[in-house]
């Protein structure tokens, strides 16, 4: 098939005859050599091609792969921004959560959604503040039997400053029990504050205006 391959198809011919197809170049293009068995032996088609058989076709089939290559390009950045949304979007809400968090909500909780990781997170960031409600609930408890134990015996002092006779002497116990009560009054507030304050920088600027 093709044009005579001359003197160079020898070569080919006397391989393909042992049984296994051979592909040689020869002046200005290429010469294909195949056996085919049959009850009358081996017979070998012998295909000759030049330079223009070789290049025929060619342009298509690049045009053809530079589409096949942008689309699988566009398909593959649609894949990623799509695979992006879905592990940022979850990250994002769980940053909302975590700020509403840090402003003193602890009632807020995230919805675990996404990939496995990102879920987890989310699992954590909710046992999370769980356990800091039980703490805040068990510091609660805690500043409650602190103000029954700190008040009782101040209440007992108080009824026995009453017993002083120098006014002097039971004016001045006065003044430092007084300052006592106000300091444990004030401790227990504190603690018992559900916001805690100067965990992230605040101002009323109406108030600073003023």
């Amino acid at each position: 098939l093709g044009r005579d391959p001359g003197p160079g198809g020898e070569a080919a011919i006397g391989a393909a005859q042992s049984g296994r197809a051979v592909t040689v170049e020869s002046a200005g293009g290429v010469i294909a050599a195949s056996p085919a068995t049959g009850p009358d032996g081996t017979t070998v088609v012998l295909v000759s091609l030049d330079a223009a058989d070789l290049r025929a076709g060619l342009g298509p089939s690049l045009l053809a792969l530079l589409v096949a290559g942008l689309v699988l390009l566009g398909a593959a950045a649609v894949t990623a921004v799509v695979l992006a949304r879905r592990t940022a979007a979850p990250l994002t809400d769980m940053a909302d959560v975590a700020h509403e968090m840090a402003d003193g909500d602890l009632d807020v909780r995230a919805a675990p959604s996404g990939v496995a990781e990102v879920a987890e997170v989310g699992v954590a960031l909710n046992r999370l503040a769980g356990r800091v409600q039980e703490l805040l609930a068990d510091e609660r408890r805690s500043s409650a039997d602190l103000a029954h134990r700190l008040r009782t015996p101040l209440t007992a002092l108080s009824v026995d400053l009453d017993a002083v006779e120098d006014t002097t002497v039971r004016t001045r116990l006065r003044d430092d029990l007084d300052a006592v009560q106000t300091s444990v009054d004030e401790i227990i507030t504190s603690r018992r504050r559900p916001e805690r304050e100067g965990l992230r920088a605040a101002s009323d600027a109406v108030e600073v205006v003023a």
